[in-house]
């Protein structure tokens, strides 16, 4: 019998706009071996302009630091992408968004595997 386990589809943003700053919920990965983070964003008023960047923390609450993953940025109406994550050391991950210019809405979901 196999402890091996899957969580898929958690909800960690539901059309969060992009008219600010913005950050997911975390997504707990502690005991898991693997992780994914998706995220797609719509445009409304233009282009949608902003890095993202994926954060962790060892707590989910607090001291949230930049784990430096080129993620490529928000430059266009309507996009997706997503950041796989294997044999990962921290308890907590999470996607922040911080916006330069245009508007639009943020979805976010996270995926857990492991044994």
């Amino acid at each position: 019998m196999s402890n091996y386990r899957l969580v898929t589809g958690i909800v960690l943003l539901d059309a969060g706009s992009m008219g600010a700053t913005i950050s997911s919920a975390p997504l707990e990965i502690k005991g898991y071996t693997s992780a994914s983070i998706h995220f797609k964003w719509i445009g409304l008023s233009g282009s949608a302009i902003g890095e993202f960047k994926i954060e962790a923390s060892p707590d989910g609450i607090t001291d949230w630091k930049d784990m430096g993953i080129s993620i490529t940025g928000a430059a266009s109406d309507n996009s997706n992408d997503l950041v796989d994550f294997q044999r990962i050391g921290v308890p907590y991950i999470r996607l922040t968004y911080t916006r330069t210019s245009g508007t639009g809405t943020l979805t976010v979901t996270g995926n857990k595997k492991g044994g």
